[in-house]
């Protein structure tokens, strides 16, 4: 039977969200991205790759309703038009496009696995030469190996 909309029982298919990347630029030139892969929850990223809060996007008088409002849209424009109308007027915001690789249908591994194969050598080196390990940075691989945790399902 195909789903109707008058029929509640078969209209339990979550709606198609598309990814979004929107670039967000203050006036000294710092950027910050506000994402999400297909039919994920936004995100915000510095652009060295840490997790920030929106705040950091320019979004600073009410971040809760704004990613309520990110997380309930289905295309990049009406992202873009959220972040507009919460955005500070400090900064510029624009559509940044999906990354290079970026598959809008499932979730990219491939920073996650690379991440993990960092990890897995900087285990390797404290093991093999003891005096090494004395320089890495724990707080680091600590963040890092909480980052995968969070992220792995």
């Amino acid at each position: 039977m195909l789903a109707s909309d008058d029929n509640p029982r078969t209209t339990n298919a979550a709606p198609r969200r598309d990814a979004v990347r929107i670039r967000a630029t203050d006036r000294l030139g710092n950027i910050a991205y506000i994402h999400r892969e297909a039919n994920r929850p936004m995100r915000c990223t510095l652009a060295n790759g840490v997790s920030a809060a929106l705040f950091y996007a320019g979004i600073t008088v009410d971040e809760m309703t704004c990613r309520f409002a990110l997380d309930d849209c289905e295309t990049a424009d009406q992202a873009l038009a959220i972040v507009r109308r919460y955005g500070s007027l400090d900064h510029g915001y624009c559509h940044a496009g999906p990354p290079p690789g970026w598959d809008s249908s499932t979730a990219s591994p491939t920073a996650l696995h690379l991440l993990s194969n960092l990890l897995g050598a900087i285990d390797r080196l404290a093991a093999t030469t003891p005096e090494v390990a004395g320089q890495i940075d724990e707080v680091a691989v600590k963040r890092a190996r909480a980052f995968i945790a969070m992220e792995l399902p």
